[in-house]
């Protein structure tokens, strides 16, 4: 089955839009010998790339057709559910969420990193995460 994301004009609106902006940008950011107008304009590549990642249709377990993504996608809604930020860092997050959630659909070799990741997290001693305060901002228990 061919996902929205796999087809050929998504796959070209993630490439020159988001994926190759976002490279090359923090290729930019890196390199020291970049002029600070080079950082800058590479800076403005990213919020672009970020801006274009607003208009991709949000993944859902029938527009996806990887397992494993489908696990993401519940992962998310179910982080949806906890997570309590303001509009605009919420949607920031779950921008990412989702564009990550996209890559890890339609681009084997990221999907090969991520699953490896989680292959490693797997074998280590994972340490529950740390108590928050009862009035935390960011967490709805």
């Amino acid at each position: 089955m061919i996902t929205v994301y796999e087809t050929i004009p998504m796959q070209l609106y993630l490439q020159h839009n988001i994926k190759t902006p976002i490279i090359n940008a923090f290729e930019t950011l890196y390199d020291r010998k970049s002029s600070r107008l080079a950082k800058l304009k590479a800076i403005r590549d990213l919020w672009r790339a970020f801006g274009f990642m607003k208009s991709l249709p949000e993944p859902t377990v029938g527009s996806t057709g990887h397992p494993n993504t489908h696990n993401l996608i519940r992962l998310r809604d179910w982080l949806k559910e906890h997570l309590f930020l303001d509009g605009n860092r919420k949607e920031f997050v779950f921008r990412v969420i989702n564009f990550a959630i996209i890559i890890y659909d339609s681009v084997p070799p990221y999907r090969f990193i991520g699953d490896s990741l989680m292959e490693e997290a797997f074998k280590m001693e994972w340490q529950p995460k740390d108590i928050l305060e009862e009035e935390d901002a960011w967490w709805k228990n």
